[in-house]
C-alpha cells in the first residue's frame, strides 16, 4: 500500500513539473544558429520566424500551434507561442483580439517562468496598442466616408443652383 501512496506522489509530482527546457522541437530555429538561452529568447526568435512565412506556409502554422494548444494549453510557453502566432503574422489568421485574450491568464499567474510572464506584458500592451490603431483607422475610414457623402450632396446642390441660375443670366 505504500509503495502505492508512493508512486502516485511521484507520478502526480512527475506531471506538475514544468517542461524540459530547451524544448526538442525547436523548428522555427535557423540551423546552426545559437540556441537560446531561455524560454523567452526562443519565442523572440518564433517571432521571427512567422514574420517571414508565406501565406501558405503561416496557414500551416496555425493548424500546427491550433492543434498544440489543444493539446497543451495550460502550457504557458504553449499559450504563448499561439498568441504570438495570432499577434505577430500577417496573414489572414491575424487575430488580435483572441491574442489579448490568450495572453490574459499569463499576466494574472504569479508563478511560473517571469521571462515569459514579462514577454507576455509586452505583448499585451502591443497588441491592445494595435487593437486601438485598428479602431481607430475604422472610424476615420467611416468619418472619411460621411464626410465624401456629405461633399457629394454639397456638390448636387452647388450643381442645383447653376443650373436653375443659368437660364436666367442667359435673356
Amino acid at each position: 500500500m505504500k509503495r502505492l501512496v508512493a508512486a502516485c506522489c511521484a507520478a502526480l509530482l512527475a506531471a506538475c513539473s514544468s517542461f524540459p527546457w530547451p524544448p526538442t522541437d525547436t523548428y522555427w530555429l535557423k540551423a546552426g544558429a545559437e540556441r537560446p538561452a531561455s524560454r523567452a529568447e526562443s519565442l523572440l526568435a518564433y517571432a521571427e520566424h512567422v514574420r517571414g512565412l508565406s501565406a501558405a506556409e503561416s496557414a500551416k502554422e496555425h493548424e500546427r500551434q491550433k492543434l498544440a494548444f489543444a493539446a497543451k494549453g495550460r502550457d504557458d510557453f504553449v499559450r504563448l507561442q499561439y498568441a504570438m502566432l495570432l499577434a505577430v503574422s500577417a496573414s489572414p489568421g491575424r487575430d488580435l483580439s483572441r491574442a489579448r485574450l490568450l495572453l490574459e491568464p499569463l499576466l494574472k499567474e504569479q508563478g511560473g517562468d517571469a521571462g515569459l510572464r514579462r514577454l507576455a506584458a509586452h505583448l499585451y500592451v502591443g497588441v491592445g496598442d494595435l487593437l486601438d490603431a485598428e479602431r481607430r483607422a475604422r472610424d476615420e475610414h467611416r468619418r472619411a466616408g460621411d464626410l465624401e457623402q456629405k461633399l457629394e450632396a454639397l456638390m448636387s446642390i452647388e450643381q442645383r443652383i447653376i443650373h436653375r441660375t443659368a437660364p436666367e443670366t442667359r435673356q
